[in-house]
């Protein structure tokens, strides 16, 4: 099955202080990024198969991508880090 897929992260970013030993708030980012990608699926049918009563009672992706990459992220530090 081919899938066109739009995964949103939003994401807190720190790095850590070894003098203090802990972690120092850089800002945070939200990444978008829309991908297509093919996947196979098992279909888990059922019904009646003698007559047209079937339906579909579940669906499940069993292979295809493990991660997504969004690529370069930097911490949006808003608008009045720049002024």
């Amino acid at each position: 099955m081919e899938l066109n897929v739009r995964a949103q992260a939003s994401l807190s970013l720190s790095v850590y202080d070894p003098i203090d030993k802990d972690y120092t708030p850089m800002g945070s980012a939200e990444a978008v990024k829309e991908e297509t990608f093919e996947v196979a699926v098992l279909v888990t049918f059922q019904g009646d198969f003698n007559s047209e009563n079937v339906e579909i009672s579940a669906a499940e992706v069993v292979d295809g991508p493990l991660l997504i990459d969004f690529g370069y992220i930097e911490p949006d530090r808003g608008d009045d880090y720049y002024r």
